[in-house]
């Protein structure tokens, strides 16, 4: 690993570039039922600089998380169901009754 001026070593170096630093990009986004378009946007992605992606998927119906498996699986992407079970039920729960004025 190539070392700083100072000695120290420098976890943005990286040796399959011969020592020139690497930036990488991550998007991270929510996705639910957008099967249809996944691909298009990694890909579109991808072309603009964007090195990684995460998804966390939200109780999906057509079949995009069985897509981010797959992608996942073949590591491109990385991929965290989010399901919403309980959500609504939990928010009402927080929620402090209404003030009454009558």
């Amino acid at each position: 690993m190539a070392k700083t001026s100072d000695g120290q070593n420098n976890a943005n170096q990286n040796r399959n570039t011969g020592g020139a630093s690497v930036m990488r990009i991550t998007a991270v986004t929510c996705v639910k039922n957008e099967g249809p378009f996944l691909l298009e946007w990694i890909a579109f992605n991808r072309l603009i600089g964007v090195t990684d992606h995460l998804f966390y998927s939200n109780d999906c119906t057509d079949g995009t998380d069985r897509l981010l498996d797959a992608l996942a699986a073949r590591g491109l992407v990385q991929h965290l169901p989010n399901p919403a079970t309980g959500a609504i039920t939990r928010w009402r729960r927080s929620k402090t009754p209404p003030i009454r004025t009558s």
